[in-house]
C-alpha cells in the first residue's frame, strides 16, 4: 500500500517475506528502490504505514493452524503442574518478543490470544531490536528468573533473526518451518530444534522440563 502511494514499484510476495524481521524502518528501506533510499522516504513509507496498518491490523492476520491447540497443551501442562504444587519458578511462562511496532503488536496478541501471553513486548524506543538479547535479558528480568540456568528458556521463530536472538541470549532455539522463511534459512542459522508443525514444540518444552 505504501509503496504504491508513494508511486514507487511494488514488491513481490516472497521478496516481502524476506525482507521481514528486522523492523519495520528496516523493511521499508528494502523494499524502496536503490536509488530511493533516503532517510526522507524511508520516513514517508513509514508515516503512509503507520496510518493504514492501524486501520487494517487485523484484517489478514491469523493463527497458523495447530497453534490454539498448541496454547490449549501449554495452559493444560500449566494446570497439572499447580495441581502438583509446584513452586511459582516451576510453571510456563509465555512471552511475545517482536520486532512490530508495540501498540500493535498488543492489539493483535490480545485480539487473537486473550489472556495467553504473560508479556507482549514489541519495538521500544530505547531498546534495542532482534537479534539484540537485551529484551530476552529484560524479560527474563520481568519473571524475576534473570539467575535462572538459560537452558530453561526457549525463544521460538520462523526466521533466522529469531535464531540469532536465542543464539546471543544463550538460551534455547526452536524454528518453526512453516513460517516466512522457510526451513532451510533456520538450518543455515543453526537452529537447535526445528518444528514441522506446533505440538512439537510442547513436546520440546516438555522434555526440557
Amino acid at each position: 500500500h505504501a509503496l504504491t502511494v508513494l508511486n514507487y514499484p511494488t514488491r513481490t510476495i516472497d521478496e516481502y517475506c524476506k525482507f521481514v524481521g528486522n523492523g519495520v524502518m528496516v523493511l521499508f528501506k528494502r523494499c524502496l528502490p536503490d536509488d530511493c533510499k533516503t532517510p526522507e522516504n524511508v520516513e514517508k513509507m513509514k508515516n503512509e504505514f503507520r496510518k493504514y496498518y492501524s486501520e487494517h491490523l487485523l484484517d489478514n492476520t491469523r493463527p497458523y493452524d495447530g497453534i490454539k491447540e498448541l496454547f490449549d497443551a501449554l495452559a493444560k501442562e500449566n494446570e497439572k503442574r499447580k495441581a502438583d504444587g509446584v513452586s511459582e519458578k516451576e510453571l510456563l511462562k509465555l512471552a511475545i518478543l517482536t520486532n512490530k511496532p508495540d501498540n500493535f503488536a498488543h492489539i493483535i496478541v490480545n485480539t487473537l490470544f486473550p489472556n495467553t501471553f504473560d508479556i507482549i513486548y514489541g519495538s521500544r524506543e530505547g531498546h534495542e531490536r532482534k537479534p539484540s538479547p537485551e529484551v530476552i535479558n529484560i524479560i527474563l528480568k520481568d519473571f524475576n528468573r534473570e539467575n535462572d540456568p538459560r537452558e530453561s528458556a526457549v525463544m521460538i521463530g520462523d526466521s533466522n533473526v529469531d535464531i540469532f536472538t536465542a543464539q546471543n541470549a544463550k538460551i534455547h532455539s526452536i524454528g518453526c518451518s512453516w513460517g516466512f522463511r522457510g526451513e532451510e534459512e533456520l538450518i543455515a542459522a543453526n537452529a537447535e530444534f526445528i518444528a514441522h508443525k506446533p505440538i512439537e514444540i510442547y513436546e520440546f518444552i516438555q522434555k526440557m522440563n
